[in-house]
């Protein structure tokens, strides 16, 4: 091999040297650059689904006091209802003694 023909493949290997070095450059920037951009999307991620489960919370506590407001209401209607009957416990007396003399 020539001295001139081994000049040149030093210097290629010279030229593979340093393209392997800017490969590895780019490949830590591309590391750096994707990891900022994961930890960003992240952090969106995060706050979105905060601010999903807090509107999903604020509306099941609402729909939860309106339905007990509505339970109350109806309660409330039921027991005034019937708080307005006449009792009658004399026929309540003879309808259970008919009941339970014909058990027998």
């Amino acid at each position: 091999m020539t001295e001139n023909e081994q000049d040149i493949i030093a210097h290629l290997l010279e030229v593979e040297g340093v393209a392997a070095e800017m490969i590895s450059k780019a490949q830590q920037e591309a590391d750096v650059r994707l990891a900022s951009v994961r930890a960003k999307a992240d952090e969106d991620f995060r706050s979105k689904y905060q601010l999903m489960i807090s509107d999903f919370e604020s509306s099941y506590k609402a729909e939860t006091e309106k339905l007990d407001s509505i339970h109350k209401s109806e309660i409330q209607s039921y027991q005034d209802r019937i708080s307005g009957f006449k009792k009658n416990q004399t026929a309540f007396d003879a309808f259970l003694d008919k009941i339970l003399t014909s058990a027998e």
